[in-house]
């Protein structure tokens, strides 16, 4: 988070394939050093079925309602961001008005904010429970996703990606 959406904005600038042939690049040399991984021991006990795996999930989360709510949360938070980031490049060049590098350094701003998310979520958790931090987190979340669909400052829009990278920790 810290290193590679500069790096990736500094190739970019230099040719838009470029962060894709390194990325490219960086799984051919995983591959080749997996090759020289060992092959783990054959499992001792029956091996089941991914469907039949995510039959026995799905029942074990309805069976535990915070498991539910937890992995609903998770998922419908993911969905959105996700949604939201999908055309946020977009949105810090044509309305923030950012340079290349200036979008990598948004992204660093996420990974500052996520990184001070777990000093905060240490203090946090010392008065809160659990569903409170949760609910706290996701205010934050929807508090800074407003406020940067709102703005046109490249700085308020970078300490609202570290919010919104906060929140995730928390």
């Amino acid at each position: 988070g810290f290193v590679g959406p500069p790096i990736g904005s500094a190739l970019f600038a230099i040719a838009p394939w470029l962060p894709i042939a390194t990325d490219a690049t960086s799984f051919a040399g995983s591959a080749a050093l997996l090759r020289g991984v060992p092959a783990p021991p054959r499992p001792e006990h029956p091996v089941v079925g991914i469907f039949a795996s995510i039959k026995q999930a799905a029942g074990f989360m309805v069976r535990h309602r915070q498991i539910l709510e937890l992995a609903l949360l998770i998922a419908g938070g993911n969905l959105a961001t996700n949604a939201a980031m999908a055309t946020f490049v977009l949105y810090a060049h044509h309305d923030l008005g950012v340079s290349t590098w200036g979008y990598g350094f948004l992204l660093v701003a996420q990974a500052l904010g996520a990184t001070a998310g777990g000093w905060i979520a240490t203090r946090m958790s010392r008065g809160l429970s659990f569903r409170s931090m949760l609910i706290c987190a996701q205010l934050a979340r929807a508090t800074a996703f407003l406020a940067l669909a709102l703005t046109s400052s490249p700085y308020l829009a970078g300490l609202c990606m570290a919010v919104i990278g906060g929140s995730f920790t928390i």
